[in-house]
């Protein structure tokens, strides 16, 4: 064989190695691009959290805070030239802890729905540029939780001391183009303060 055959032989097989590590990495983009779209609580290319010094793993994780509690999470841009930074960030029930529970004559699923679609409020979520605090109530537990949300009306919840050890709650933190980074599961611990709610005043005990 020639050297000419010999060196087209060799070009050949150095195209055909390029063309397959090509295709190869196309293939890993696509698998990247569906496995993100599939799984939302994979962690987010644009920012992470910081919650007491630590950065917290991406996906789905739990914690559990004390009543009367603030807890202040950092949001670290990784793009820090990105002019449209920003996130989302709200708290949910956590419909993997199913329970049923009544308001009157009414019955219900702990699920995002209605009243309980956006539980934000009842733990005083503030959002800033770069940082978002929850400040958890002395008074939360799952009877007062759904009493702060529907206000005079009579709560029944079957077995609710055992309910509160269970993490219903979920913070949810979202990329500016809202594929969800973070996902934390989080319980409420401590000793709880007592309330009566009618429809105007909140009485503390």
């Amino acid at each position: 064989m020639s050297r000419r055959k010999t060196g087209n032989v060799i070009i050949k097989i150095i195209s055909f190695l390029l063309v397959l590590a090509l295709l190869g990495a196309g293939i890993a983009v696509i698998y990247r691009y569906v496995k993100k779209s599939e799984d939302p609580t994979e962690a987010s290319e644009t920012f992470y959290l910081e919650y007491d010094g630590e950065k917290l793993p991406g996906g789905e994780s739990e914690m559990s805070f004390e009543t009367g509690a603030e807890a202040t999470f950092e949001v670290k841009f990784i793009d820090l030239e990105d002019e449209a930074q920003d996130y989302s960030v709200k708290v949910f029930p956590n419909e993997k802890e199913y329970f049923q529970y009544s308001v009157g004559d009414r019955y219900y699923e702990w699920q995002p729905f209605d009243k309980t679609e956006d539980l934000s409020s009842v733990f005083g979520l503030k959002k800033e540029a770069t940082s978002f605090t929850l400040s958890v109530p002395a008074w939360a537990c799952v009877n007062t939780v759904l009493s702060s949300l529907y206000p005079g009306e009579e709560i029944f919840v079957s077995d609710p001391s055992v309910l509160d050890d269970k993490p219903l709650y979920r913070l949810v933190v979202s990329s500016n183009d809202q594929a969800a980074a973070y996902v934390i599961n989080f319980s409420v611990t401590g000793e709880r303060f007592s309330i009566e709610l009618d429809k105007e005043h909140i009485v503390f005990a």
